[in-house]
């Protein structure tokens, strides 16, 4: 007879569901929209398993298995988000079709009660719907899509990626997923996930996002990339970036076009305009003189790219405010 093969933390986590009646134990709450105002808002709800979310990492482990209890008021909106140029806060204008896609996308995946569904979305039962949940935690710094797109890779290995948005065809291409898979999660942006999976130590997942960031970079507005303050965070994207620049276009002299983008993002450092930007001048500089690949620590030192509100993003840990409640 051959051995029984050990069971996944997933399989446990349902095998336990069936005698105890409870799978989800864990609520997150995180931001989905950029506000007209500028904020970001429109706080949603994710569910989740805290066995399975600790069996895949040390950022869960310790998230989840704190022996403390508060409480406080989730809040709904917040101007202070370190990262401006995430494309997956949603709109304003298009915060309804991001909102009721994830949660028709939870239905399918947990079958929790319509009842709880529609608790879970009144903002006048939200600490009513708390006190369901042993672990309840407000992620202030990283958008819903984001995080949904986390906890699917994290259950089931698989993660889908969205366009570039400067690419120009992110926004269709969204629409179109939707409608041609409507119980699926929305795609995320290679870029937001990258920075999420810096945060909380998933290197397999950080080396999907940069594969998956690196195959569109022929389609995306690469300079406007290359000299953004995201790309500044990481020297690991901004060399991929600079040795594209340059395995395109590499002479210079027979590439008019590309010099005059590179002059024209130059004079918008000198005129303050791009005050991080002082990572991709020295990339690309040091890779048209050399014709060679650089490494990351070669930016290190006073070349270094700027880091965001923080510190630097490689040593940066989330920001979550935890209500852990114990059942009696």
């Amino acid at each position: 007879m051959s051995p029984q093969s050990q069971s996944t933390p997933l399989q446990a986590a349902l095998t336990t569901s069936v005698t105890n009646g409870h799978f989800l134990d864990t609520v997150y709450y995180l931001f989905s929209s950029r506000l007209s105002s500028g904020r970001v808002g429109k706080l949603q709800p994710l569910y989740a398993n805290s066995q399975v979310l600790k069996a895949a990492g040390q950022h869960f482990r310790g998230q989840l298995s704190a022996g403390f209890q508060m409480r406080h008021e989730l809040p709904n909106d917040i101007e202070d988000y370190d990262y401006a140029e995430d494309s997956d806060l949603e709109d304003d204008d298009q915060d309804d079709i991001a909102t009721r896609s994830d949660i028709v996308f939870y239905i399918y995946l947990h079958q929790p009660a319509l009842d709880e569904i529609d608790t879970v979305n009144c903002v006048d039962d939200k600490q009513r719907t708390l006190s369901n949940f042993k672990h309840v935690i407000v992620i202030p710094d990283v958008a819903a899509t984001t995080w949904c797109a986390l906890m699917c890779y994290i259950y089931t290995g698989e993660i889908k990626f969205a366009l570039l948005k400067s690419g120009g065809k992110r926004h269709e291409n969204i629409v179109k997923h939707k409608r041609d898979n409507p119980l699926a999660p929305i795609p995320c942006s290679p870029k937001s996930m990258y920075r999420l999976a810096e945060m909380i130590g998933l290197e397999g997942l950080k080396t999907l996002a940069l594969e998956n960031l690196q195959s569109q970079l022929s389609t995306v507005k690469i300079m406007d990339e290359t000299f953004s303050k995201f790309s500044s965070w990481y020297p690991e994207i901004l060399i991929a970036e600079a040795d594209h620049i340059c395995g395109l276009y590499l002479p210079l002299s027979s590439n008019t076009t590309t010099m005059t983008a590179i002059e024209e993002k130059i004079s918008q450092v000198a005129r303050g305009e791009l005050p991080h930007a002082e990572g991709a001048i020295m990339a690309l500089l040091r890779r048209f003189s050399e014709h060679k690949s650089i490494t990351p620590k070669e930016l290190d030192g006073d070349s270094r790219p700027s880091s965001p509100p923080g510190g630097y993003v490689p040593k940066k840990k989330l920001r979550s405010a935890t209500t852990t409640m114990h059942a009696s």
